[in-house]
């Protein structure tokens, strides 16, 4: 019985990886179950035995990709132990370090996988767009935080509006990881958060 549900597992992530790696190239109504179950090297009907439509397959993947992504990247944010200045260099630094994996992966930097499902947002169910706008406000969140604590602490200027400056950063990463797509240059990102962090440092506290 293990064995077995250790195999359903195993057939379930792979269809949500593979599944992953052509919308991250493509798009969500460009990819086919059957190209997903080819590449993930399993049968159509495996494909329906774990989810019911492609929707289904598509809430599964952000669900999985946001909650590695919110605990590897955004919850560190958090920490009492680095400036924000430091904070905000990893973040970016992160973004840069997933478009070379997706180099490596896919062969070309792909963007951010929540960024791309934005831009197709309303073509896609309407409980897919609401997960969308949760996990922005959710990103949003995790830098309103860190904001509020530098200021806090003097390491922001105390007229710092901790809302818009977080949504001035995400969109600076969200704009800078779609140049990379579009132009496969990872470097993109870091240019955007050094900028970012220069762009910043007259807000810093003295």
């Amino acid at each position: 019985m293990e064995a077995v549900a250790h195999a359903t597992h195993d057939t379930r992530t792979r269809l949500i990886e593979a599944a992953t790696d052509l919308i991250e190239t493509a798009s969500v109504h460009a990819v086919g179950v059957s190209a997903i179950c080819k590449r993930a090297g399993v049968k159509k009907g495996s494909f329906y035995h774990f989810f019911d439509s492609k929707d289904e397959l598509v809430r599964a993947i952000i669900e999985e990709a946001w909650g590695e992504f919110e605990t590897a990247v955004l919850e560190p944010l958090g920490s009492p132990d680095s400036s924000f200045e430091a904070k905000l260099e990893r973040l970016f630094e992160c973004m840069y370090e997933a478009q070379l994996g997706q180099q490596e992966r896919l062969g070309r930097a792909a963007g951010c996988l929540f960024g791309s499902l934005a831009v197709e947002a309303a073509t896609l169910a309407p409980d897919i767009q609401n997960m969308l706008s949760r996990i922005f406000d959710d990103w949003v969140a995790h830098l309103v935080g860190a904001i509020r604590t530098a200021v806090d602490e003097g390491g922001l200027d105390a007229d710092t509006d901790p809302e818009a400056l977080a949504w001035f950063i995400t969109a600076s990463v969200q704009g800078a990881v779609l140049l990379a797509r579009g132009r496969d240059e990872p470097a993109m990102v870091q240019i955007a958060g050094d900028e970012a962090t220069r762009v910043l440092a007259p807000a810093r506290g003295s």
